[in-house]
């Protein structure tokens, strides 16, 4: 308010043209003027200068004291009174003439204090009325007379309103208006041709061009090849075909050059049912729809607004085992346990890249083994085919698949000793204390049964071979015989689920036939076989997070079993070749399929049995997939080396759709044999990381 009115008022009083200022601009005193003009200030901010003087010359920006350099200085000279001058780079003292305008103009009064709103007023023309006439001069005589030219015009006016066009044009624009009215109903018959204008007869009778004959084909040509020409016998059989189910209304013949070719004599008919077609045959005119291929693509959101995701590999962990076909982190987030081809189990510490522990069990799953067979001496090295850590972060169990055998097997150093329940045997308790591992997994494993049970498949103590001794590793901290049970498939499992309470997991035999699919109890030893009969090949088993559902897959689809009620709730039809592996959503509502055909299916099991989206971001079979446990980031590992990072945001709200946003492609892993790729991937339980393994033998860490 008073700030501005004050700066404009100094700015006026600088102006060389101001009243009162000229004087001061023919002071010898004052300094080079700025006549830049009437231009806007901010035209200058970008140089050095502030304007140009009356030589022409530029103007330096004068020193611009800061706010509290402007207090200071008002202060010492005792005059509170003082504004910049922007246009001339000065301060100036306001007096008190220039601070009575300003007060009068923020009260919305005259600037001028001596000026009068309400003068005098000042006759012109005297508002007395005179006797005599102010001349003497009288009135012409053409102020009486009617003029020749207004009169011209009114005749052409008359005449043209008068005449018959002028009628019609009446018409026309009454018979608009009344066209015009919402509830009008135009009959064809209310108006003739002539009485429409050009530009109606075009919108009426609007052309529309004939529709385009059909190219020639190789038949029609005057030298067609030899397989378009007719033989003796399919020309007979054309000529006794009725004329309307002919294939073609010509026979094929074939000259030497085109001025051999007689004329054709079949044209006038032709032209004639040409004719008929395009006067006969009711025809309409379809616009084409110009869409942009851009319009179609859907809006995705910035990437950086998805954030975090793995973008780059930070680790690796040489494991030098052939083909690494498997990994499992464990649900604490500090170890990392990888298993391959040679056999061998390795546990890393994912912070150092260490590795920890390793056992080599290959000898362990030899082949021949039945059922009801316990373990024997060590054989040849078996691949370990799954593995996979008990899913709570308090248990250090895993479950590894090497053959026919399921291990499982309580890691030893992975978490300190705790007290010993005091229900186990004394032989138990010494076990258990030479293997130094949790009580609760040494409890699950060498206690007795809780209660006895009919197992379809033997249970039994396996004594598996020691842990090698690390390079670097001290003597005492040399790990132990970890207690172990063995589980005897007819066949090689070759895929573990755990369920959400660790004491149930199930192993898959594809080639097991009825015993396909079998779910174990660990507190009873004991092996149930859901199903009587085979339902196909199956490849993969999942337990739901919070329901009593199991999860079945097959090649082709994907059966989701109450296991309470022993019923089957829905069967998802994944619409691919052959599924290969599945992963769950934490929440429990979405299913993610991969396939061997180059697929990943997304199912919303709230929408129905159909897939809710296919994305085919690889070129060739999709190994494994994996969600994580807290962040929405699903990912999807392929033989073409590489894993592809997705968004995968799941609605609270029922009725938005999910969010499936692909991030980032991790292509690292190196070719292995037999065109095999990246044959596994998984999620650190906390943090947004990503691990993959694959045929090269390398295990990578994307953060």
């Amino acid at each position: 308010g008073e700030a501005e009115a004050a700066g404009t008022a100094a700015s006026g009083a600088a102006e060389p043209g101001a009243v009162g200022a000229a004087d001061e601009s023919d002071s010898e005193d004052d300094g080079v003027r700025n006549m830049v003009g009437d231009v806007p200030l901010e035209w200058y901010d970008e140089y050095d200068h502030i304007g140009y003087g009356l030589d022409g010359q530029r103007l330096a920006r004068p020193p611009q004291l800061d706010e509290l350099d402007a207090l200071i200085e008002r202060y010492d000279k005792g005059n509170s009174r003082t504004v910049y001058d922007a246009l001339h780079g000065e301060l100036v003292e306001l007096t008190d003439d220039d601070v009575g305008m300003i007060r009068r103009i923020q009260g919305n009064q005259y600037p001028d204090a001596n000026f009068d709103p309400y003068p005098d007023t000042v006759e012109w023309v005297s508002s007395v009325p005179e006797k005599e006439p102010l001349w003497a001069r009288p009135e012409p005589k053409s102020r009486f007379v009617p003029s020749v030219w207004e009169r011209k015009r009114i005749v052409r006016l008359v005449r043209a309103m008068r005449s018959e066009s002028y009628a019609k044009s009446q018409a026309a624009q009454a018979a608009a208006k009344e066209r015009q009215r919402p509830d009008y109903n135009y009959a064809i018959w209310d108006e003739t041709l002539e009485d429409l204008t050009r530009e109606q007869r075009r919108l009426m009778y609007k052309r529309l061009n004939a529709p385009k004959q059909p190219p020639p084909t190789n038949a029609e040509s005057y030298n067609p090849p030899a397989e378009y020409l007719l033989s003796a016998e399919e020309e007979a059989e054309w000529l006794a075909t009725d004329r309307e189910d002919r294939p073609s209304n010509f026979v094929p013949r074939k000259y030497d050059s085109l001025r051999r070719v007689p004329a054709y004599t079949n044209l006038p008919m032709e032209r004639f049912q040409r004719c008929l077609d395009l006067y006969l045959c009711p025809r309409t005119q379809r616009a084409k729809l110009d869409i942009a291929p851009e319009s179609l693509l859907p809006q995705l959101p910035d990437l950086s607004q998805l954030e975090p995701y793995p973008k780059r590999l930070s680790a690796s962990y040489a494991a030098d085992a052939g083909c690494v076909r498997t990994l499992s982190v464990h649900a604490g987030g500090q170890w990392l346990a990888t298993g391959g081809d040679d056999g061998i189990v390795r546990v890393w510490e994912v912070a150092t890249g260490r590795c920890t522990l390793s056992w080599d069990l290959g000898g362990v799953g030899g082949g021949g083994a039945t059922p009801d067979a316990a373990p024997s001496a060590p054989r040849a090295a078996e691949p370990i085919h799954r593995l996979a850590f008990a899913p709570a972060a308090d248990r250090s169990m895993l479950a590894v698949s090497i053959g026919p055998i399921v291990l499982l097997v309580a890691l030893p150093h992975l978490h300190p000793p705790a007290p010993q329940p005091a229900q186990l045997t004394r032989a138990a308790t010494a076990a258990i204390a030479s293997a130094a591992v949790p009580s609760a997994d040494a409890a699950a494993l060498l206690a007795p049964p809780a209660a006895a049970g009919a197992s379809v498949i033997a249970w039994a103590r396996c004594d598996v071979p020691p842990p090698v001794v690390l390079a670097g590793r001290q003597a005492a901290d040399e790990p132990r015989l970890p207690p172990a049970l063995s589980i005897a498939h007819a066949k090689a499992a070759k895929q573990l689920a755990w369920h959400p309470r660790c004491d149930y997991f199930a192993s898959v035999v594809p080639e097991g036939g009825a015993r396909a699919v079998l779910l174990h109890q660990i507190s009873r030893r004991v092996s149930q076989q859901p199903f009587a009969k085979s339902k196909g090949r199956i490849e993969s088993v999942l337990f739901h997070s919070t329901r009593p559902h199991l999860f079945v897959a097959t090649q082709r689809e994907v059966r989701v079993y109450d296991l309470l009620k022993q019923t089957l709730v829905k069967k998802l039809s994944a619409e691919v070749q052959w599924i290969s592996s599945m992963a769950l959503h934490p929440a429990g509502d979405n299913l993610v399929v991969g396939s061997y055909d180059k697929s990943v299916v997304w199912f919303d099991l709230d929408l129905g049995t159909r897939p809710y989206k296919a994305l085919r971001s690889h070129t060739l079979a999709v190994r494994a997939v994996a969600f994580h446990s807290s962040l929405p980031l699903f990912a999807s590992a392929s033989d073409d080396l590489g894993v592809q990072v997705f968004h995968g945001q799941v609605h609270d709200d029922l009725g938005s759709n999910a969010t499936i946003v692909p991030l980032k492609r991790l292509e690292v892993h190196a070719a292995g044999q037999a065109g095999l790729g990246v044959m596994d991937c998984a999620f650190h339980p906390q943090q947004p990381w990503l691990f993959s393994c694959g045929a090269d033998g390398a295990v990578h860490l994307y953060t």
